[in-house]
């Protein structure tokens, strides 16, 4: 048997934005052979640029982690949320074929499955999962795959690596579920995305290593330091203490130092290639950035110019590290000369600010199989939805008409002014009735997260022979700490239940209900999992 080939489409779109504007994704599957839908995934490439920022008072690598915006507002490197899944960036997906037309139509694919995945996926999977923007190490819920490539030795400049994003088809649409679709059968195939390329964020996690000088009192979590400049081993110098520059005839003694603090290994040198830095000669004097002032060939010492690191070397001996810069160090704008000395010199940081995210490429990654299609007609799953608004008001009630062929039904909710993850407004008092048909389903209200909630959303799971792993009902943020990712106390929840399966449409009959004196958000989506048929 041949083995299956692999093909990349390019999308029909040739540029894209964070603005709104280019957030559109066309891809043509070519008919006349067979696609395993199921391994094919949707493949952005983004890069990022950075600027500088203000000097800090620490010594620290500021690592950059990719997140969603989730609450509609707020500027960069602020509101990044983990995402459990990458169906996240899909706001809305269409595929139709050439000769069957089309096949299903989802409309917010990033509420349903930014709220469902909380749900079906463990810390485990988030942490394994090596598509996404994001990992998490689980026991100390801290952000992995960084942007970063740091270069701790050596002379090979530090770089911002391409952020690759997959995005299975089989997490936008149930039906790329199938393994074997024939598409000399059902001809051409578009597949239209509407991707929230708005949504995208950065945020800088600065990790800084050492220990707080013995002095300072105490360590952090895991003897890593959480107040405070940062010291070495010893907890005595400090990172940012430098040894006295004694220049020699040697050219490179004008710009080079060595470190007081010592350091265990090479991986814990918190220096890297093309880091920009502060000098002062006295400690304590931190500056914010100034334009440098370039006298010679060299940089003046004075507080707030700017240097960047051109050169590491580790010493085995005693374990410092002699840094390199880019310019001499110029003493009251003139040369240093054989002879001369710089005592107390103190080195600080300088933090970044993103300036962009660029998106520089979206293809679709499909997997080619050669074997036959069933003959049959594909029996597959599609989600169908309908938005509704309404006055704010304490209680609600409203009848839906629940399609022919369904499963399950899931109520998802906008805060106010948030897009992505479902609740009413930061709360858990939220109670609610369902009837089918008017059969009443439960003998009283339901409150939000009490046994009878969960117990039907495990219900539900069962009904779609999904697994059901975390009931916490909150999701994750991308802090800008040490400790980068961090569960919050922000709830994310569905109400909903399993339906009899019939031919025929049911009437859904719900009320709503908050305490007296709090409203609800005045808007929800209701969500069908439904089965339907390809001829």
């Amino acid at each position: 048997m041949a083995l299956n080939q692999v093909i990349k489409l390019p999308s029909e779109q040739g540029s894209f934005d964070r603005t709104g504007n280019k957030n559109n994704v066309d891809f043509v599957l070519p008919g006349g052979v067979n696609y395993d839908l199921s391994k094919t995934y949707v493949a952005i490439s983004i890069d990022t640029a950075l600027d500088v920022a203000n000097i800090t008072d620490e010594i620290a690598k500021g690592y950059l982690h990719m997140g969603t915006k989730i609450d509609g507002v707020g500027a960069d490197s602020t509101d990044a949320r983990f995402v459990p899944t990458m169906a996240t960036l899909v706001k809305n997906a269409y595929m139709s074929s050439q000769k069957s037309g089309k096949i299903t139509d989802i409309r917010r694919v990033d509420k349903y499955a930014f709220t469902k995945a909380y749900y079906k996926l463990s810390r485990e999977d988030m942490a394994n999962d090596l598509g996404a923007m994001v990992g998490l190490i689980d026991n100390a819920f801290v952000a992995t795959g960084s942007d970063n490539e740091y270069s701790a030795i050596g002379v090979n400049s530090s770089k911002l690596r391409t952020h690759d994003i997959r995005i299975p088809l089989k997490d936008i649409m149930p039906f790329c579920r199938i393994n074997n679709y024939d598409a000399t059968k059902y001809g051409d195939t578009r597949i239209h995305l509407e991707i929230n390329f708005d949504s995208l964020e950065l945020t800088q996690s600065l990790y800084q290593l050492g220990r707080v000088p013995k002095t300072s009192g105490g360590l952090g979590v895991g003897g890593i330091a959480n107040t405070g400049d940062r010291a070495d081993l010893n907890g005595t110098n400090e990172y940012d203490q430098m040894g006295n520059m004694l220049i020699t005839a040697d050219i490179t003694s004008r710009k080079s130092f060595k470190t007081k603090g010592k350091f265990g290994n090479q991986a814990d040198i918190p220096y890297f290639i093309g880091m920009q830095v502060g000098l002062v000669t006295a400690a304590g004097a931190k500056q914010a950035v100034v334009t440098p002032v370039a006298t010679g060939t060299g940089v003046p010492l004075v507080n707030g110019n700017v240097f960047t690191i051109e050169e590491l070397k580790y010493n085995d001996t005693n374990d410092s590290v002699e840094i390199i810069l880019n310019n001499e160090i110029l003493q009251n704008n003139t040369v240093l000369l054989a002879g001369d000395t710089i005592t107390n010199i103190h080195l600080e940081y300088l933090n970044y600010n993103v300036k962009t995210i660029d998106i520089k490429n979206v293809e679709l990654v499909a997997q080619v199989v050669n074997e036959s299609a069933p003959k049959s007609g594909i029996v597959y799953e599609t989600i169908l939805s309908e938005e509704d608004s309404y006055p704010q008001s304490s209680n609600l009630s409203r009848v839906y008409e629940i399609p022919p062929m369904c499963k399950n039904f899931y109520i998802m909710f906008f805060e106010a002014g948030l897009h992505i993850a479902s609740r009413e407004d930061g709360s858990n008092d939220l109670e609610y009735r369902f009837a089918i048909d008017n059969i009443e389903q439960s003998t009283r209200p339901i409150r939000i997260m009490s046994p009878r909630h969960k117990d039907l959303v495990q219900k539900v799971f069962l009904n779609n022979g999904e697994l059901l792993q975390n009931m916490n009902e909150r999701y994750f943020k991308v802090g800008g700490s040490v400790g980068g990712l961090q569960q919050g106390i922000d709830h994310n929840y569905f109400i909903g239940q399993p339906v009899p399966f019939l031919q025929r449409s049911q009437k859904l009959q719900i009320e709503l209900t908050r305490p007296a004196g709090t409203n609800l958000n005045g808007r929800h989506i209701i969500f069908y999992d439904v089965v339907k048929q390809l001829n």
